[in-house]
């Protein structure tokens, strides 16, 4: 049954893609909008820093985004320089790519409210904290899937120890490991490597108001084999999920409105893994806001 969903959604998914070329764009940003335009609230996706919007990695979202369109328009795009959309000479940091995301939004007559949904400790949840906190005219709840915190790269230093340094930087501190930034295409290297500064503006913004704001967080890390292992890992990765929960927790518990959920059995891509999840929070959600 999950099989011929996926199935039916990635045809479906294939018929909605817009190319970058669509003339009511002054960014020639790609998306995807279903569902009927004349919902009450639009759900917003952003994807993390691993995983864009293509053709390849669509079917890790597409379960849950076919599910919601079925009861409210729901969006999702590439940012700037990502797969197909242009690429955008402005600074990869959160507040011009939310610039940039709200632009595309009011250009193709997509109006507010919205629910955020942004996935990753890469960007996706970075991203959409800062858009609720800026814009919270626009917003009425916010999903927040194993989202990166403020300090990030400082704590998981510490949490892993000086034993484990090379192991921090290969996880945490792809911003300055050229290695890491060599991975990847010049504009997401760009985004990932200006993320403190984004993590910095997220500090730096107004409080986030009273609206629905969940943060789930994943309750393990897997541990490759060792034939894998470009650095030495530790036994066990319990501290750091440990870490990263509590604060997930700290970051639900300074929002009005906020709460964090752990979600069993689940690793970071459990967006794929076990999309009944983030569907029935998002659904969830939408009832929350409607009442």
């Amino acid at each position: 049954m999950r099989l011929a969903l996926l199935l039916i959604s990635a045809l479906f998914i294939a018929g909605c893609l817009k190319p970058a070329n669509d003339p009511r764009l002054s960014l020639q940003l790609d998306f995807t909008v279903a569902g009927d335009p004349l919902s009450k609230v639009t759900v917003i996706f952003e994807h993390g820093a691993g995983v864009p919007f293509n053709d390849y990695a669509k079917l890790t979202y597409d379960e849950v985004f076919l599910s919601i369109s079925e009861v409210t328009q729901v969006v999702r795009y590439n940012r700037a320089g990502i797969w197909k959309s242009q690429s955008s000479d402005r600074p990869r940091h959160a507040e011009d790519i939310v610039d940039e995301l709200r632009t595309m939004l009011q250009e193709l007559s997509i109006d507010p409210p919205y629910l955020l949904v942004g996935h990753s400790l890469g960007l996706g949840g970075l991203y959409m904290e800062y858009f609720a906190r800026n814009y919270p005219d626009e917003v009425v709840g916010v999903l927040l899937l194993d989202p990166i915190v403020s300090d990030f790269v400082t704590g998981c230093y510490a949490v892993l120890g000086p034993d484990y340094a090379p192991l921090a930087e290969y996880l945490c501190d792809a911003e300055s490991s050229a290695s890491m930034l060599s991975m990847f295409e010049p504009m997401r290297a760009e985004m990932i490597s200006a993320s403190g500064i984004s993590r910095q503006q997220i500090i730096d913004s107004p409080p986030l108001r009273d609206m629905p704001f969940e943060v789930q967080s994943a309750t393990f890390y897997p541990i490759p084999p060792p034939l894998f292992q470009t650095t030495p890992w530790p036994d066990s990765m319990e501290p750091y999920v440990q870490w990263y929960q509590e604060r997930h927790a700290e970051m639900a518990a300074s929002a009005p409105n906020g709460r964090h959920v752990l979600i069993d059995d689940a690793a970071h891509l459990y967006v794929a893994e076990k999309p009944w999840v983030v569907t029935n929070a998002i659904t969830d959600m939408l009832v929350e806001i409607q009442h």
